[in-house]
């Protein structure tokens, strides 16, 4: 399609017939529901997103239909796709609502779409391609009207329930976590730290899956946001104030602009120094990493002796909970910002360091509850707030197993009791999540979509998978710092044998004599584990640097480890049949990448070793002397073009002559080793690719 026969946004009129535009996707909001007036009983659906297709000109466009129209449509472009619009609707903005609840255009119209008369595809057309893309690196709000980190905590509360326009780099991306209403609605959040040359810390929450999606995709200390309309609220938990994404927001990322450049080359030489984890704090840990076990009475000494958090677990029982006590012990007022304890008529906080001394004064009120614990030593422990500067405790009890006691400095206490017959009581209104993963098996010689096998039972996410050559058992590997072996010829569904690390596992790797398991773990230890006695050794290639895969080539020749410094290590094997345990040589250090290596694999004949990596490459090494052979990238020539992600793994021909590749631009490619040509792509996803595995061997 020729891109004159394209209309432009600026020129759109409710008078056009079967208009059509082209635009890239700069915004999108999550698939909601509404009950239909006309059939009563029945869901409408709608999701939204807004085009641009110029530096100054965006719209935004409306979708309704049933289920899965609404939801075929938001699943087929993600924001940065470059989209035709065909026969939408050109109407007038509601007068009263206005851009409300969707982005601000300079538009005074909108578009809608419904399956019946319209059509949202991605766009064919190279040269509109071409002309759409720099677009997304544009922001849609003037580059210079923004507000610093630095400037958002000097005016501090002055800002509450402001809509601003923020400039700063990504820090860290949190992991999402789900929580249910109380109307049995699923829901997420997740939170997004940001810095400037001004702040180093500032939180960014984001609720909606579209944003949340958007955000998991960005690298931390190497983007840098635009972030348009964004709510600033204080945060009366965090004592400061907070950033959200809503349905207003657009987030530009690495704007094209004299400013966001500067901050990039800031966030980029801070991140080479180091300074920037230097002001790291400890996160949270979860409840099944806590392992150190204390009485009350040297949990004590511990919190008075310790000045730092630490985590523990101690078997106790709740002795006292002070509900029964007057109004005015359980219910505190304390000043907004500091937390320091008020009374009811103070008209300032009297606590000198108070932020907001020179303010209105404000106060909060919350529960304050005592809460004693005893042991079998009949020691006991006491659970209170104390003023600004005091420690925080924090008790997490997981149902069958003994409270978990966490104490840190804070003025705030959270309780939380899970009880092994009727579930988990929430008391302290603190949102938190539990997920168990599954292992689920399929049946390939069926047309039965559904796994016929389940294994369940396995907490946090599974990061490795095989099976026994005869298939007689299958071997995991997960985050739950466990690798497991599972009888396939039982009926028991459960494993039956586990071998505990002290890391969250990342790769498992069958040796292919079949008596030993190597795996790698996210402290940099690989372990060698003989199933046949139980005994394990480890390899240290590089201290706290994560090993994120493990190979053995199919002649036991060679093994190889990549990690996130992106080196290759490649070890000569000894050993290993009968009864002999296996010997490992150091052969080599390959410096393969400058990012993380994230994949290696030894060919079928074993003459080559190919290591994937963020940095958008695939190498192919000659197992002869380690030396490059061919370097396969999908890195973009077009400046103007964004990254196309990371090459996540990868997977040799039966003859070694060809390479198949998986990677975060969506496709799956066929290369010839020797050249490096691509011979074919495999497209048809709507995410990145990020795993793969391949059979060329000739079927029946």
């Amino acid at each position: 399609m020729a891109a004159h026969t394209y209309i432009s946004i600026s020129e759109l009129h409710p008078n056009f017939s079967h208009p059509k535009v082209a635009g890239i996707v700069i915004c999108k909001s999550d698939v909601r529901s509404f009950p239909d007036r006309k059939n009563i009983g029945t869901d409408r659906f709608t999701c939204g997103f807004t085009v641009k297709d110029s530096p100054d000109f965006f719209i935004n466009v409306t979708a309704w239909g049933n289920d899965g129209y609404v939801n075929g449509l938001s699943n087929s472009f993600s924001v940065g796709d470059c989209v035709t619009i065909e026969n939408p609707l050109v109407s007038n903005k509601d007068p009263e609502k206005g851009d409300k609840f969707c982005p601000t255009t300079p538009s005074l119209y909108r578009l809608l779409v419904t399956e019946a008369h319209s059509q949202v595809l991605l766009c064919a057309d190279v040269d509109t391609i071409d002309r759409l893309l720099p677009l997304i690196h544009m922001p849609v709000k003037d580059s210079r009207d923004f507000y610093s980190l630095g400037d958002i905590v000097a005016n501090g509360q002055k800002l509450d329930g402001m809509v601003i326009n923020v400039l700063a780099a990504v820090k860290s991306i949190g992991e999402p976590k789900q929580f249910t209403t109380s109307d049995r609605r699923k829901g997420q959040r997740l939170e997004v730290k940001l810095f400037d040359d001004s702040v180093s810390s500032f939180p960014l929450i984001c609720w909606d899956r579209e944003a949340i999606q958007l955000v998991q995709t960005l690298i931390p200390k190497e983007t840098v946001l635009f972030i348009a309309d964004t709510k600033i609220s204080f945060d009366s938990f965090r004592n400061g104030m907070a950033a959200t994404v809503n349905s207003k927001t657009i987030i530009t990322v690495n704007p094209d602009t004299r400013e966001g450049s500067l901050l990039f080359s800031y966030a980029k030489e801070v991140s080479e120094s180091g300074a920037l984890d230097q002001d790291e704090k400890p996160e949270d840990v979860t409840v099944d990493s806590i392992t150190d076990v204390y009485t009350v009475s040297q949990l004590k000494e511990k919190a008075q002796d310790n000045p730092e958090a630490f985590f523990g677990i101690t078997y106790s029982f709740i002795s006292k909970l002070d509900l029964d006590s007057s109004v005015s012990k359980v219910i505190k007022n304390r000043c907004s910002r500091c937390r320091f304890q008020a009374t009811e008529d103070m008209q300032s906080c009297t606590n000198q360091f108070c932020p907001g001394r020179d303010q209105v004064f404000s106060a909060t009120t919350g529960f304050d509850l005592l809460v004693d614990f005893t042991d079998h030593t009949w020691h006991r422990a006491r659970l209170q707030p104390q003023e600004p500067g005091g420690r925080k405790h924090t008790w997490l009890h997981d149902g069958g197993k003994a409270p978990v006691i966490k104490t840190e400095p804070s003025n705030r206490c959270r309780l939380f009791l899970r009880d092994a017959l009727r579930g988990r009581t929430d008391l302290w209104l603190t949102p938190t999540s539990r997920g168990y993963q599954h292992i689920r098996m399929y049946d390939l010689n069926s047309n039965n979509p559904n796994p016929v096998i389940n294994y369940d039972g396995v907490s946090k996410n599974i990061t490795s998978v095989g099976f026994h050559e005869d298939g007689r058992w299958m071997y995991t590997g997960g985050e739950d710092c466990m690798a497991r072996i599972w009888d396939l010829r039982s009926r028991n569904l459960q494993c039956q044998r586990i071998f505990q690390v002290n890391a969250p596992i990342n790769c498992v790797c069958l040796h292919p004599n079949q008596a030993e398991l190597i795996v790698g773990d996210q402290s940099g230890v690989i372990h060698i584990w003989d199933l046949k006695t139980d005994h394990n050794e480890q390899l240290i290639p590089e201290p706290e640097v994560s090993v994120n895969s493990v190979h053995i080539d199919p002649d036991a020749s060679y093994m190889a480890a990549v990690n996130s410094s992106g080196n290759c290590y490649v070890w000569n094997l000894a050993g290993g049949i009968g009864d002999e345990v296996t010997q490992l040589i150091p052969k080599t250090k390959i410096p393969a990448h400058k990012r993380y290596s994230l994949r290696c694999k030894f060919s079928p004949d074993s003459t080559l070793l190919a290591t994937c990596s963020a940095d958008q490459t695939c190498k192919i090494w000659r197992t002869s002397n380690f030396s490059l052979m061919t370097e396969l990238s999908i890195k973009s020539n077009n400046p103007g073009e964004t990254s196309r992600g990371w090459m996540w793994d990868c997977a040799f021909s039966g003859d070694s002559q060809y390479i198949v590749t998986a990677s975060s631009d969506n496709l799956a490619r066929l290369w010839c080793v020797e050249t490096g040509e691509i011979k074919r792509e495999y497209s048809g996803h709507q995410k990145a690719v990020v795993c793969l595995a391949f059979n060329d061997s000739v079927l029946g």
